[in-house]
């Protein structure tokens, strides 16, 4: 965590999710630069009462504030699954997120984002099977 600190900037990846006895569970991990070069750490597991964007802000704002984390050299946000609680631009934790630190940056997971492709294309595929759909997409 010490080079954590020292970083001049860090960004947060963070998902939430229910284990196996129900509790909800808050991944965080972070990215940071040691020696110029970018390293990223599973940092902890928060456990959360409620999976809204004020509980889960509270939560991980608790973290930074524990860790001694500065909000200036946050920088990125990213990992979260695109559900409203986590991107919503107006209430959801992105922004929030970004009343502490402004210039930090949302992105969207790639891997959640290729997962819902997945999905869509194997049920277009299923689809396929009959001439109409064919040449009705041709």
């Amino acid at each position: 965590m010490k080079s954590l600190i020292l970083s001049p900037y860090f960004s947060i990846l963070a998902d939430e999710c229910e284990d196996v006895t129900t509790c909800e569970e808050l991944s965080i991990c972070c990215r940071w630069l040691v020696n110029s070069r970018p390293e990223e750490h599973f940092t902890t597991i928060l456990y959360i009462t409620a999976t809204d964007a004020a509980s889960i802000t509270k939560a991980l704002n608790s973290f930074i504030l524990e860790k001694q984390l500065d909000y200036r050299k946050l920088v990125g946000q990213a990992s979260y699954d695109g559900a409203a609680v986590f991107s919503g631009s107006k209430t959801g934790f992105q922004a929030r997120m970004r009343t502490n630190s402004a210039h930090a940056l949302y992105f969207h997971c790639a891997c959640h984002r290729s997962q819902f492709a997945s999905i869509q294309a194997a049920e277009i595929t299923l689809n396929c099977r009959t001439e109409e759909f064919v040449y009705e997409y041709v």
